[in-house]
């Protein structure tokens, strides 16, 4: 009897470390033989609809899910069943699982609360909000979107300051960064929402940009960027220096203009070729 256990859960890891290992396709077939044999393994089942999300086949994934919830409440497959109809706009049948994810909180009340705003206000349903809560700034930007307010708040929170410590600001641009310059061309190239990242309640953008910033003190090369989902309004952007699993894009911009480089060399040597063809010097 042993033995049979130890087999079983040597061929279960085998399995699971094709998904780890982002392997999905491969995943997937070893998996579905898998359940061939353990038809109730809902664990399975919840890694094979993560894989067939992955792979962009969501039916598949909610047919996995439905079959787990079948069973009973299951913390992470209503959470990956919401999301998949949030990312899939699937409005309605995602705010038909809001009183279970209120009740149970499977995930944080502030992912909750923002998920819902974006989805009642596209489905034009009025929503109350409280003043001075934790997502109020997201919560007017959803509402009423301002880039004004948008670069003061990203000025406040990253713009860098020899006033502020490295305590009180983790993530700071370079001092020399144009900031209302990148923000216009991030606004530019986040309008491509298949490069976001769709693990979050509102998007994430990432995109390698050398020297842009600092976080605690260490030199960034790539910029973090916030998107309210299916627009191109940039609520946040700051500098990381680590993407982690992520996939990054690379910017495009002006060098000299997103870093105020100053061009008074190439100004002065065509003052100078003006003047000498005025006076026919050359």
């Amino acid at each position: 009897m042993g033995k049979k256990k130890d087999k079983y859960f040597t061929h279960y890891d085998r399995v699971i470390n094709l998904y780890k290992d982002r392997k999905y396709t491969s995943f997937i077939h070893e998996a579905t033989l898998y359940l061939n044999i353990r038809r109730k393994d809902n664990n399975m089942l919840l890694y094979r609809a993560k894989a067939y999300r992955k792979v962009k086949q969501f039916d598949y994934a909610i047919e996995d899910l439905k079959t787990i919830l079948n069973d009973g409440y299951d913390r992470k497959a209503i959470v990956e069943l919401y999301y998949i109809y949030y990312y899939l706009n699937m409005y309605d049948e995602a705010i038909k699982l809001l009183p279970i994810l209120y009740e149970k909180r499977p995930i944080n009340a502030y992912s909750i609360a923002i998920s819902e705003l974006v989805m009642k206000i596209q489905l034009k349903i009025d929503v109350k909000t409280k003043k001075g809560d934790k997502c109020d700034y997201i919560k007017t930007q959803i509402f009423q979107y301002s880039t004004i307010l948008a670069l003061e708040h990203i000025q406040s929170d990253h713009g860098y300051s020899k006033d502020k410590s490295s305590e009180s600001q983790s993530s700071s641009f370079s001092n020399n960064v144009n900031i209302k310059y990148l923000f216009d061309v991030v606004r530019n190239q986040v309008k491509d929402s298949e490069k976001a990242n769709r693990d979050d309640v509102l998007e994430v953008h990432y995109f390698t940009v050398p020297n842009i910033g600092y976080y605690n003190n260490e030199l960034c090369n790539y910029l973090k960027v916030i998107v309210i989902p299916n627009t191109d309004h940039v609520i946040s952007m700051y500098p990381i220096n680590d993407l982690g699993f992520e996939s990054s894009y690379n910017l495009e911009y002006d060098y000299e203009t997103l870093f105020n480089i100053e061009k008074n060399k190439v100004k002065n040597l065509s003052q100078i070729e003006k003047f000498n063809r005025r006076y026919r010097r050359v």
